[in-house]
């Protein structure tokens, strides 16, 4: 199984959407696909349908796969299931810092959950905390979505700085989401990254249409699956599959 985490310490970069996106895209090939929503603020699970589950543990997710598994809801994609955020992963930090053999608990989960699935993506809470550290840990890739600014490549900086310092860390690749041509600013910051070979050659335009989620509670291959927005998503994802 291939994990996947979507993060970016900035909100309002479109880290959720890319992540549910992406992750709709995978199971419509026909991978086994799961989505863990991981940030508190449920925007994942609403965009899939799904409301905030009630967890009186909040660790037991964590450590126990039998807890885990209860929790898993499918959804209206074939093939796409989803692990709903839940309020009390707000708390998650402080269970982190508590059990220092979180990550060898969460390994025995993990082994639990590939052998249903293929493909695991994760939307990450917009923090560096002991338990997007702990995300980072069990991931393979670590994809960035950044908006095409110069404050958000220094941001994209700091990421790569922390990181480097972790012993255990994935593979990071970025992408330009919310690209508007139409800006100097954003031509200009594509053009400097052009050529690093950690960023992604498509960029995801930014268009009402991909607001649209939230009104619709679907990913964009549902109800506009022929829309350039949904296409460049497409090979976003053609691209990524080809990086893993």
């Amino acid at each position: 199984m291939k994990t996947i985490a979507f993060y970016n310490v900035k909100g309002g970069v479109g880290k959720t959407t890319s992540c549910v996106n992406i992750a709709a895209l995978c199971a419509a090939d026909g991978y086994r696909t799961l989505l863990w929503d991981m940030d508190p603020q449920g925007a994942a699970s609403f965009y899939l349908g799904q409301d905030l589950i009630e967890v009186k543990k909040a660790d037991k997710v964590l450590k126990d796969k039998k807890q885990f598994l209860s929790i898993l809801k499918t959804t209206s994609i074939p093939n796409l299931n989803i692990a709903p955020a839940f309020f009390n992963l707000r708390n998650m930090d402080i269970i982190v810092d508590d059990e220092k053999k979180a990550e060898k608990k969460l390994a025995k989960v993990m082994g639990k959950i590939a052998k249903s699935h293929d493909y695991l993506f994760i939307d990450c809470p917009p923090s560096i905390s002991a338990l997007s550290e702990m995300i980072f840990s069990i991931s393979n890739l670590l994809i960035i979505p950044v908006i095409p600014t110069i404050l958000s490549i220094q941001s994209l900086n700091q990421i790569r700085e922390h990181l480097s310092t972790l012993r255990q860390k994935p593979e990071i690749l970025f992408f330009f989401n919310m690209l508007d041509s139409r800006k100097k600013m954003h031509r200009e910051t594509m053009e400097k990254c052009a050529h690093d070979p950690t960023c992604l050659s498509v960029s995801i335009p930014y268009r009402s249409l991909i607001e649209q989620m939230g009104i619709h509670q679907k990913p964009l291959i549902e109800f506009a699956p022929d829309e350039k927005e949904t296409l460049a998503f497409v090979d976003l994802w053609k691209e990524l599959k080809q990086r893993i």
